[in-house]
């Protein structure tokens, strides 16, 4: 009886912990389950990665989306990329040309902005109640410019950025209440959304993206539980051997 219970235990920690690879750089996006980019031909490199290059304006705005119901800030998850920022260019601090945004099921998220020596999140504020405002949030001073391998946690509404396993930042999700790309609801105003790419007029950037992943993060009051049911099938395990013995 003990084993069953043990082996529905590590079943339930199976499905909590779910993993989903959602890009390599085998092919375009495109072909794998992402939409985009529209104005830009991205190039595939034969090292694995695609590149996409916003930089021949200013005015361009263009990446890679795609719905993803993993993202889910209720059960937590966690989103594996790796990526280089080969150039940036911008017109003012509160911009970035290339952007990770991830929105999950209430629309609430976080956009993280690069720079070539700087990682830093977007803030956001309705100016007068109605006037939708970005602005330069937490920073970390970062070289972007090498392939490095993040993680960004998302669990409740709290979020984690990590490069090669050292946190970066912390801080809150945010409701970003704007218009998208070309004034439609993607990302911000769209659940479970993830995008990379330069969502913006004020900056450009050249970007490799070599892969991106989702796992899903249990949040602690589920890692606690899942604990508590471990140590009691261990501690009835012992005491059946023990009443056996006796």
């Amino acid at each position: 009886m003990v084993r069953v219970a043990l082996i529905a235990l590590l079943c339930t920690w199976t499905l909590c912990a779910q993993a989903k690879v959602l890009y390599t750089g085998t092919s375009v996006p495109g072909s794998q389950g992402w939409v985009g980019p529209f104005f830009v031909l991205p190039q595939l490199d034969p090292a694995g990665f695609v590149r996409l290059d916003t930089t021949a304006s200013s005015a361009l705005q263009d990446g890679y989306a795609r719905i993803e119901p993993l993202l889910r800030s209720d059960l937590g998850f966690r989103i594996d990329f790796t990526a280089k920022v080969e150039g940036e260019t911008h017109g003012n601090n509160n911009r970035a040309g290339f952007s990770v945004i991830v929105t999950d099921q209430n629309k609430h998220g976080i956009e993280l902005g690069f720079w070539t020596d700087h990682v830093w999140a977007q803030n956001f504020e309705l100016t007068n109640g109605t006037v939708p405002t970005f602005t330069h949030g937490t920073d970390a001073t970062f070289t972007t410019t090498d392939m490095t391998d993040y993680s960004l946690t998302v669990v409740g509404g709290h979020y984690t950025l990590r490069a090669g396993g050292t946190q970066l930042f912390n801080g809150d999700t945010i409701f970003y209440d704007a218009p998208g790309l070309l004034g439609s609801d993607v990302p911000y105003r769209t659940p479970n959304v993830l995008f990379f790419g330069d969502d913006t007029t004020s900056a450009a950037a050249k970007f490799d993206l070599k892969s991106v992943s989702v796992v899903t993060v249990p949040e602690p009051a589920a890692l606690s539980f899942l604990g508590l049911g471990l140590a009691f099938l261990v501690f009835a395990a012992r005491a059946s051997r023990g009443h056996r013995r006796g």
